[in-house]
């Protein structure tokens, strides 16, 4: 099997492998700019070819398969077959659509039956119109047709999938009046254009790590969702204030600041008035999960770097309550650890324990939580955005690779700024899921 993506780094995926006598190539993707919309469709494409010397035919099986993550993420209760409409639902909300007519539809509980492809090889297998399993083990597969002759050697088929639910009748038919291959190239002209100008464009002597680059912006872009930044599509389909952090500051470097502002904007939507900065939230802003204490360093981390890149000081100065008060939630937190109980022990003056993803057993010390919350740094942060003593040093000069490393160059010479204190101090902490 062969993988790869359009050009190397668009975010339109391409597969291919052998099979028999024939050979199979799919293309995936999503004709949505990023942020999904409600008129985005996933599109797959499939080219059959045959190595036959003569005629033959072949069936193309699609396969729906729960895709079990957690309690709550890619379980298959239900799935309904409508040969009128060429389509199948899955879970009552999903629609998939298909361009030709299968030939039918067969099903298997995977508890009870195995995979799917045990049932679809079985010749005594009835097709039938659904399957339920309240567990969310269904399975299904649609089986279509394909005929090859001498002068007809390759077969292909469009699966759309619309990404808002519950669509229904018409809206649905008209959806297949749109060209998958002109849907694909407005996606192609849209993620270069994005991606070659808002991104400054370099070239590397291995294509393999400059398209690596610019295929990981891609990936941030398009997990969007409501302008909140999702580390992944399935068990992490939330905000961390701390993949969020390092994702705003990848923004900032490759030059997408303009994106970064709405994003900084959503991350302090969700501050408890206590001043802690919750460290999971949903689409409602809904703050839950452990405490992890590394949430308000990270929080003024990204709006420390977003400074750094901009000098948008009028930006950044209308947060200056929620600086205000998460700082003072960090040294409210670290004076449990500076009663005299502690003092000459190894944990005296840091924070307390906390629980994090990255935790095996009980919840423990961490040292990123003291490096990201280090709340004397955070009070020179607070001096710097009072007084915007240190103007940038040419505010015309747009942020690109090149005016960086000219930054960096100019600020090795200095004396380090209590900002760029901030910076490093955060850096230096690192955590990942």
């Amino acid at each position: 099997c062969s993988a790869s993506m359009k050009k190397g780094f668009l975010p339109i995926s391409l597969y291919s492998y052998p099979a028999g006598n024939f050979s199979v190539e799919s293309r995936l993707f999503v004709n949505s700019h990023g942020d999904v919309d409600a008129d985005a469709v996933a599109y797959c494409n499939v080219t059959v070819r045959s190595n036959l010397p003569t005629t033959g035919d072949a069936k193309l099986v699609v396969a729906i398969r729960p895709y079990h993550v957690n309690a709550n993420t890619g379980g298959v209760k239900s799935i309904r077959y409508d040969k009128g409409s060429m389509s199948v639902t899955v879970n009552d909300s999903i629609s998939v659509l298909f361009d030709k007519m299968p030939e039918g539809f067969k099903a298997a509980v995977v508890s009870k039956d195995g995979d799917i492809s045990a049932t679809v090889l079985r010749e005594d297998g009835k097709s039938v119109n659904e399957v339920l399993d309240w567990l969310g083990l269904a399975s299904g597969a649609v089986i279509l047709p394909m005929k090859f002759s001498e002068s007809r050697r390759t077969a292909s088929m469009t699966i759309r999938i619309p990404l808002a639910y519950g669509k229904r009748g018409e809206q649905l038919e008209q959806l297949r009046k749109f060209s998958a291959s002109a849907e694909e190239a407005e996606v192609t002209r849209w993620w270069e254009n994005r991606l070659e100008k808002a991104a400054p464009r370099f070239h590397l002597p291995d294509k393999d790590f400059e398209n690596a680059y610019y295929a990981s912006l891609a990936y941030i872009l398009i997990s969007m969702d409501k302008g909140m930044l999702h580390p992944g599509p399935l068990a992490y389909d939330y905000f961390w204030y701390r993949d969020g952090a390092y994702m705003t500051n990848a923004l900032l470097q490759a030059g997408f600041a303009d994106l970064v502002k709405p994003i900084l904007q959503v991350f302090m939507k969700p501050q408890l008035p206590t001043g802690e900065f919750p460290s999971i939230f949903d689409i409602n802003y809904r703050g839950f999960g452990p405490h992890e204490w590394d949430a308000q360093g990270q929080a003024l981390f990204a709006l420390a770097q977003y400074y750094r890149y901009t000098h948008d000081k009028d930006f950044v100065r209308q947060f200056w309550e929620n600086i205000r008060k998460a700082v003072g939630f960090i040294q409210s937190t670290r004076k449990q650890r500076l009663s005299k109980a502690y003092e000459g022990t190894a944990v005296y003056g840091i924070l307390p324990p906390s629980v994090s993803a990255e935790d095996l057993g009980p919840g423990a010390w961490h040292h990123y939580d003291c490096l990201g919350d280090n709340s004397g740094r955070y009070s020179h942060l607070r001096k710097e955005l009072r007084s915007f003593k240190h103007p940038p040093a040419n505010p015309a000069v747009p942020i690109t690779p090149a005016s960086n490393r000219v930054m960096s160059h100019q600020q090795a010479e200095q004396k380090p700024s209590p900002v760029s204190g901030v910076v490093d101090g955060v850096q230096s902490s690192s955590s990942t899921h």
